[in-house]
């Protein structure tokens, strides 16, 4: 459970990009430009006494959404300063850190940036950073008491300015008036102390169906949440120059054992394997499901994002609690904030955008480009923020939003202002970990947390957390081997997965223990990268198939080619074909997933039944799927408006569909994008008519307030059909809405060519080739590649089975068997079937990310109907071209 702030909104984030089913990698650093989205111009011609100056800037976000939020803010900004251009880059959040770094060290950093605390103090503290003092006292503008003070003083360096947080994410209680009116409860209030609440959320806490389990609960706080209730206690967890932990202050110590009794000793919230099944955090999701009664909440994203588009949410909000003793309440904000480099070469220009960026007009412009909902004003005073804090004010909903603005007399930075903070996090979660899980208490994981923590802040390495060793002894004859191991996934979920995976290897190689680094899965290229250059990559990795491929060919890993001959066993005719055909180099293994994530078609059966439909079967082609689709989307309520669609689909997952047509998207070697084949730009106009023409798929906009977008259209019953991903069908669906009455059918058949497609992608275990015990993480990647891995690792994310990598399946006995035994969806089979078509989505190039940032505005311009595909495509191929010619 990473806790540090860009985890914290990202985990949501981080679940869809998994769903892709295809992990787009991480590339090498500063590749060349590809060629950028056509800014929309300003009418306004440039004053004659400016040239022209473009401005660089990179921030985190995730697509479109981000790229329209900038669009959105800088659109007045354009009218005042139509001389002035903004040239964006756009990167997932996890991996702005490392971007940033990269630019730095590479001598070539953006003008300007979004950026985390931890690392923002780092560049400024090194000189990287402007100075923005001498501008803010060049116009008289006395930005101390403009921003909030708890910011000033987190934030600025011996008293100079280089960049500040637009708006602050603060914290409130949320809670459910439903539930309280049925209890006969007051609601929560500004005299609540912790003792109101905990008594409150003890009522609260329900069976209401009267199975036996708890099934409302009364509170719930998010895991990483913890500093808020430190401060609250009038304790603090750093010291003064965050050198050391301080959890051997008992005060420390009592609030975590508090928060750790709300699940096991009171029982008001739920655990973490409960708010685990539900997506991102799950303790918000939960709430908003109408699980939960009470939560510390967010205004962003929680309040302002989520709940506020659902109406049958009837909720409210009031002040944190006090401490019953301190009388104090402190809410943590955390963030990103606006910066610009020290080596601009437009430092006037710079501050413009960077005010603009940072103060009332252009924060009100991004709240309104980004969902319409005010943000809250990062001010000491709000009236100082006169535009933000009057829309914030009128807010309808929640009918006390101002809390969010009183809060700001007592927020917190909860940023670690330390260069390694997710190392720091890193090495201190495991411990947190077992107190949340209820398996060590707080006086037991005290001590741990600051040996594992201090030694980190002062510099050195974090301590190991070694895999639980298994209760069998290791053979006299073997000495003791402990392999490192590095693997994307969030936090807990991934970890409880390899424990359940080496809990069965463990059985057989008792000798043989690993120590398990979990990193968020845009960080694996990032960090695996790192390792090799610095000479200490770990012995076995799941990595990315594009990267897997640099690091094969590059002989950075190890030829396990050997180990199978001397065992006998044919590895090619194991795997699945494709998988074979497209990760072997020159016939030599090096590595292999042990799952695929396809795809099938998805329906809602009820959905059929009621428009009097056959089922989906084999024999469908796309002209029969659009039929079915058009007689299937409805205006269900008479209101004129569509609100059930016949088909849903990803915007992403268009490679299945040009396959299908006979087509493919890139040529043989991946140095050429084929947009200019009529077939591709066929299928690319068929599926942007499923939205503009034939209107039987959801837009853009309707599917981004469903949770998961598309899927979510499908699983929350407002779509027949969904090409749906396995991942959903194994994992999401059952967690999420059990009662789907569905089914799958094989992928359509294209009308003229006869086929369908199928595509899978996402990590593989490897080995590299500078492990010292390569006998041995052989073995282990052997187990994680095959059957009895893949069965173990499926009983570690919940029991339902992952789909086989397999040639014959019958070479995966223990993973057919158990997904046969799937009673939904009835024809789970299907999955299975499509192994015969499935194939790789990842590029085996060291830049895709590159490649996909470059044509995707111009896809979403084709998605939003803004251009045809005939007008995307050479757009397309220009600058997909641009970065497929300049890979290594």
């Amino acid at each position: 459970m990473n806790k540090n702030s860009t985890l914290r909104w990202l985990s949501l984030l981080i679940v869809l990009a998994i769903l892709v089913g295809c992990a787009k990698p991480t590339p090498t650093p500063v590749p060349a430009k590809p060629t950028a989205a056509p800014d929309q111009p300003t009418a306004v011609p440039a004053p004659e006494e400016h040239e022209k100056v473009v401005l660089t800037f990179i921030r985190p976000g995730m697509g479109d959404d981000a790229m329209k939020e900038v669009e959105a803010q800088m659109a007045p900004f354009y009218e005042k300063y139509p001389w002035i251009e903004l040239e964006t880059l756009i990167v997932a959040p996890p991996e702005l850190g490392p971007k940033l770094m990269t630019a730095v060290a590479g001598g070539e950093p953006p003008d300007l940036c979004m950026i985390f605390p931890s690392d923002y103090l780092h560049f400024a503290r090194n000189g990287h950073m402007l100075d923005l003092t001498p501008f803010a006292e060049a116009e008289g503008w006395d930005w101390k008491n403009y921003y909030s003070e708890s910011k000033v003083d987190f934030l600025t360096i011996d008293g100079k300015l280089y960049g500040m947080s637009e708006s602050v994410e603060v914290r409130g209680l949320a809670y459910n008036t439903d539930m309280f009116d049925a209890a006969g409860m007051a609601y929560p209030d500004d005299t609540w102390t912790w003792d109101d609440m905990l008594a409150a959320a003890q009522k609260l806490t329900l069976d209401t169906d009267g199975d036996g389990e708890i099934d409302q609960w009364g509170f719930g706080n998010i895991h990483w949440d913890y500093q808020p209730w430190i401060w609250a206690a009038g304790a603090e967890l750093f010291n003064e120059d965050f050198t050391e932990v301080l959890t051997d202050d008992p005060k420390v110590v009592e609030v975590f054992q508090w928060l750790a009794d709300l699940r096991f000793k009171y029982k008001v919230c739920p655990t973490w394997e409960v708010s685990q099944a539900y997506p991102g955090d799950g303790i918000p999701f939960m709430f908003q499901e109408g699980l939960l009664a009470m939560y510390t909440t967010r205004w962003v994203p929680d309040v302002a994002f989520f709940f506020g588009r659902q109406e049958d949410l009837n909720y409210d909000v009031a002040p944190l609690p006090v401490h019953p003793q301190t009388g104090l309440r402190i809410a943590g904000s955390g963030g990103i904030l606006n910066a610009v480099f020290a080596a601009t070469k437009h430092p006037e220009e710079a501050y413009l955008v960077w005010k603009w960026m940072t103060t009332d007009e252009g924060v009100y412009a991004r709240s309104v480009g980004l969902t319409g909902v005010p943000m809250v004003p990062n001010a000491k005073n709000p009236d100082d923020w006169p535009m933000l804090a009057g829309a914030f004010r009128e807010l309808e909903r929640p009918e006390h939003a101002e809390i969010f603005l009183d809060a700001l007399a007592y927020t917190r930075s909860t940023g670690l202002p330390i260069p390694n903070a997710r190392e720091f996090y890193n090495a201190i979660d495991p411990y947190l970990d077992e107190l949340w899980l209820g398996t060590m208490t707080a006086a037991e994981v005290a001590p741990l947390i600051k040996e594992a923590g201090d030694a980190v802040l002062q510099g050195g390495e974090p301590a190991k957390v070694t895999q639980k060793p298994t209760a069998v002894p290791a053979p006299e004859e073997h000495e003791k081997v402990v392999l490192t191991y590095i693997r994307p996934g969030v936090g807990g979920d991934a970890q409880a997965e390899t424990d359940a995976q080496m809990l069965a290897f463990h059985e057989q190689y008792p000798w043989i223990d690993l120590e398990t680094l979990v990193v968020a899965p845009p960080e694996l290229g990032p960090k695996l990268l790192t390792a090799v250059a610095g000479g200490e990559p770990p012995d076995i990795c799941m990595v990315n198939g594009s990267d897997f491929l640099h690091f094969a060919r590059n002989g950075q890993l190890l030829d396990l080619t050997p180990f199978a001959e001397a065992e006998g066993w044919d590895w090619k005719n194991y795997y699945s074909p494709a998988y074979v055909d497209y990760l072997s180099v020159e016939g030599k293994l090096y590595g292999m997933p042990e799952s695929i994530m396809n795809k099938a078609l998805a329906y809602n059966k009820d959905m059929f039944d009621a428009a009097g439909l056959a089922y989906p079967d084999d024999t469908w082609t796309w002209d029969d799927l659009l039929e079915a689709a058009k007689k299937l989307t409805l205006d269900t309520d008479g209101d004129g408006e569509t609100d059930q669609w016949g088909i849903s689909n990803r915007p992403f997952d268009y490679f299945p569909w040009i396959w299908s047509a006979g087509a493919e998207l890139l040529n043989e070697d991946f140095t050429e994008i084929l947009t200019d084949d009529p077939k591709v730009v066929e299928v690319f106009q068929w599926l942007a008519d499923l939205t503009h023409k034939h209107k039987v798929h959801p837009p853009a906009e309707v599917a981004e307030a469903f949770p998961f977008r598309q899927g979510g259209v499908f699983m929350m019953g407002k779509a027949a059909m969904h090409v749906i991903n396995y991942l959903l069908v194994g994992m999401i669906i059952p967690k999420m809405a059990p009662d789907l009455n569905y089914d799958v059918a094989q992928f359509p058949m294209h009308p003229e060519t006869g086929l369908r497609g199928s595509c899978s992608g996402g990590p593989l275990p490897a080995v590299f080739a500078a492990t010292e015990h390569p006998e041995e993480a052989y073995l282990l990647w052997r187990f994680l590649s095959s059957d009895a891995g893949g069965y173990a690792r499926s009983v570690g994310i919940g029991g339902l089975p992952v789909v086989p990598n397999a040639k014959n399946l019958d070479d995966w006995p223990m993973l057919t068997n158990a997904m046969r035994a799937v009673q939904s969806p009835e024809h789970i089979e299907v999955f299975m079937e499509a192994l015969a078509y499935d194939r790789i989505v990842d590029l085996p190039i060291p830049n895709a990310r590159e490649f996909y940032a470059a044509i995707d505005p111009y896809l979403d311009e084709l998605w939003l109907g803004t251009m045809t595909a005939a007008e995307a495509a050479p757009l397309i191929k220009e600058a997909g071209d641009a970065v497929l010619q300049s890979q290594d």
